[in-house]
C-alpha cells in the first residue's frame, strides 16, 4: 500500500498532505478530492451544497472520538459523572448538532428529529451525523499498530511525505 501512495505522490496525483486546513482548498475549489472528516464537509455544505463526502465503495475508516479515564485516576467518579452526561441522548443531539460529526448516541436522533427548527430537524436524517446501514457496511474501525511496527511505520510515513 504504501509504494501505491508513494507512486501517487511522485506522479502528482497527491498533492500534499496536510492537517485541518485542507476545508480552506476545499471550498474555495483549489482541491477537488482528498480525505476529509466527514463534520468538517457537513459545516462546508453550508456554504457550498456542491461540495460532497463519499465513502468509496472499497470502504473507508470509521473513527471516533473517545472520553477515556486513567486508571488510576484520583476522582474517577466525576470523570464517570462527565461521560455519562455526554452520552445523555439530550446533551448528545446538542453535541452533534453544534460539532456535525457522527454521533454515538443512537437515541440523540430522535430527540434532533423532534426539534422544531427544521435545520436542525434535518440532522437526524444525515448518513455523515447518523451513518445509515448501507455506509456502515463499507466503513472498517482500524487496528493499532504494535509498539513493534511503529518504527517501520514511522520510517515508511516519513519517506512518502518527503517526497
Amino acid at each position: 500500500m504504501t509504494d501505491q501512495v508513494a507512486s501517487l505522490v511522485r506522479s502528482k496525483q497527491i498533492r500534499r498532505f496536510t492537517g485541518n486546513d485542507y476545508t480552506k482548498d476545499l471550498s474555495s475549489g483549489d482541491v477537488l478530492a482528498c480525505q476529509a472528516y466527514s463534520g468538517d464537509v457537513v459545516q462546508l455544505q453550508s456554504d457550498n451544497p456542491d461540495i460532497e463526502f463519499v465513502v468509496p465503495q472499497e470502504g473507508a475508516e470509521l473513527w471516533a472520538e473517545s472520553l477515556m479515564i486513567p486508571n488510576l485516576a484520583e476522582h474517577k467518579r466525576n470523570a464517570e459523572a462527565l461521560v455519562d452526561h455526554y452520552y445523555d441522548p439530550e446533551v448528545a443531539a446538542e453535541l452533534a448538532a453544534y460539532v456535525n460529526y457522527v454521533c454515538p448516541v443512537p437515541a440523540a436522533r430522535d430527540v434532533l428529529a423532534s426539534s422544531k427548527d427544521e435545520e436542525t430537524a434535518a440532522l437526524a436524517e444525515d448518513p455523515l451525523i447518523f451513518p445509515d446501514d448501507e455506509m456502515r457496511g463499507r466503513l472498517v474501525v482500524a487496528r493499532d499498530i504494535t509498539p513493534e511496527e511503529r518504527p517501520e511505520f514511522e520510517d515508511r510515513w516519513n519517506l512518502i511525505v518527503g517526497l
